[in-house]
């Protein structure tokens, strides 16, 4: 386990998590910076490792009682790609923006469903806002810990050294 890694992404979670919460008054809605921050963790760490950051993200986000859907897929979807991540046969860069264009179509879908998609222009301001921001802390990543990201060490890195 890489501690130092993994206390990068659990701050850049913690920042991205205020940054949700408090982008309703910049922007008028809610920008989904955990979910991309989640997504971008799942290609540099492993699967326990992200399934704590996971853990800490819907303990921290749960305002409810109870599991809500949106909330279900917030965990499940990071997993997901944290366990496939290693089998996609793109560049790191295209998995991480697919990856968040789709999971907040999903997510969208899942709260709303495909009425949400079609009346309001929220999704696409937030698909776009959220790609974008998934580009530049992804490039910040890559700047700091280079290319030995847990897709570049093989398909088998599932438990923490």
């Amino acid at each position: 386990m890489d501690v130092h890694r993994f206390i990068v992404f659990l701050s850049l979670l913690l920042v991205g998590i205020a940054l949700q919460v408090r982008s309703a008054e910049w922007v008028g809605w809610h920008v989904d910076a955990a979910l991309v921050v989640l997504i971008i963790a799942a290609c540099w760490i492993s699967v326990l490792e992200e399934a704590f950051l996971v853990i800490v993200a819907v303990a921290l986000m749960n305002w409810r009682p109870g599991f809500a859907p949106e909330l279900i897929f917030f965990a499940a979807f990071p997993l997901l790609i944290a366990l496939l991540g290693p089998y996609m046969p793109w560049r790191r860069m295209v998995a991480i923006l697919g990856a968040t264009m789709l999971g907040i179509m999903l997510m969208y879908v899942i709260v709303g469903g495909i009425a949400v998609i079609t009346p309001h222009g929220f999704l696409w301001k937030d698909i776009g806002v959220s790609a974008l921001f998934a580009l530049v802390l992804s490039r910040v990543v890559r700047s700091i810990y280079g290319l030995k990201g847990r897709v570049a060490r093989g398909a088998f890195y599932i438990l923490p050294r």
